[in-house]
């Protein structure tokens, strides 16, 4: 029987869609923010490119049965995935991608680096907030109603995380000293967002990785896998493959190489 590796959100965040249609709130207003300031549709096509890119993930891993949701709730009902998808990669895609560049740009500008740290306390502040009115929380380990339960690893997943990533190097490889500049902060940034949210939800108990068959039972990874696992979704699932949400837009012109402000 073969063991497989599985990212776990035993939290609210799971199966709490209210949570996801606040981030897709903030993500707009930041989108309409930046347009209002500096007149260009650069967020709102790295809104759209990360909403349309992720909600096809969620929907292939969900179809395929790599993801397992048994409940999203919106305002106390049980919502259909047509609503819920879409949420999620608007708030799990999308969210990080312009909350990313938002810090990055703010930085790029160094006279705008308060807005830089104003970014990073979006995604800090709720973290810490929920981890205090929650407390922590024991993992509970191989319950098969976990709000969320992702199979990591599989051929599919690796070979889309592996297209994402070569998109990402060959685009920044090729692409002027503006835009490679904007890439590396943007993903640096990025790499802030996650790991803020990984740490946090892990303190609290509330996301670890698990190995087991695909019908259960399931354990606790040891934690030099789990280490792994979580080390490779920030960087490789989270901050790599938002890259293209960014590269994509640029290599069809529709982001130009402005000077940011």
């Amino acid at each position: 029987m073969v063991d497989f590796i599985w990212m776990i959100r035993g939290g609210s965040f799971g199966f709490d869609f209210n949570v996801k249609l606040a981030l897709t709130m903030v993500t707009i207003f930041i989108c309409l923010y930046d347009w209002k300031k500096n007149k260009r549709w650069d967020y709102f096509w790295v809104f759209l490119i990360g909403a349309i890119i992720w909600s096809l993930i969620e929907l292939f891993n969900q179809l395929t049965g790599q993801r397992n949701m048994p409940n999203a709730i919106l305002f106390g009902f049980e919502i259909p995935d047509f609503v819920a998808i879409p949420l999620q990669g608007i708030s799990e895609g999308a969210f990080v991608a312009v909350l990313g560049l938002f810090i990055a740009d703010r930085l790029y500008n160094k006279a705008k680096w308060i807005g830089g740290l104003i970014g990073v306390l979006i995604i800090l502040v709720p973290s810490a907030l929920n981890l205090i009115l929650n407390g922590i929380q024991i993992p509970d380990v191989g319950n098969p109603l976990i709000p969320s339960r992702r199979q990591m690893f599989t051929p599919a997943a690796t070979i889309f995380f592996a297209i994402m990533v070569m998109i990402t190097v060959a685009w920044f490889w090729k692409t002027n000293p503006e835009f490679r500049k904007r890439a590396y902060l943007l993903f640096a940034s990025m790499l802030i967002i996650a790991l803020v949210f990984t740490v946090f939800e892990y303190i609290g108990g509330t996301r670890w990785i698990e190995v087991g068959p695909l019908e259960g039972p399931w354990s606790r990874a040891l934690p030099l896998i789990e280490f792994g696992a979580l080390t490779y979704d920030i960087v490789v699932e989270i901050a790599a493959a938002y890259m293209p949400f960014l590269a994509i837009p640029c290599v069809l012109r529709l982001i130009k190489p402005i000077k940011t402000s």
